[in-house]
């Protein structure tokens, strides 16, 4: 599996479906967890841009997301995984780390939830629509 996240290896590259905007943050990652401070600068990306929040979504749940999760909240920030957008090799793994995350490390919602609560939280208080 290690070999699969190395560059040139066939789980490295961004898949073609996720479309990237220009003031995307993108990192290199080498390793199961994207917050592995040693080998992927996300965190300190994140931090300097005073992002305190990440949404977790991906393959295997199991592994890279719930590594990636667990490290993200031990340094502080607030992990949201993404129950629909994460994905594993069958259902009892799936269920497993969601059920771990949500013990101990972060919300699990799904992503309609989570892109409601986002918009509600983005409107003004006054009740006038807000601002895209």
């Amino acid at each position: 599996m290690r070999r699969d996240l190395a560059p040139g290896g066939p789980g490295h590259a961004f898949i073609a479906e996720a479309e990237r905007q220009p003031a995307d943050l993108c990192v290199d990652k080498h390793h199961y967890s994207a917050f592995a401070t040693a080998v992927c600068p996300l965190s300190v990306e994140l931090a300097a841009r005073h992002i305190n929040t990440v949404l977790i979504a991906g393959v295997l749940t199991n592994v890279c997301c719930e590594s990636s999760a667990r490290d993200a909240s031990i340094q502080g920030f607030r992990v949201v995984l993404l129950s629909d957008a994460n994905g594993a090799r069958n259902a009892v793994e799936h269920v497993a780390a969601l059920s771990s995350i949500a013990q101990c490390f972060g919300d699990v919602r799904a992503s309609d939830d989570t892109i409601a609560l986002m918009e509600a939280s983005s409107a003004p208080a006054d009740g006038a629509p807000a601002l895209a």
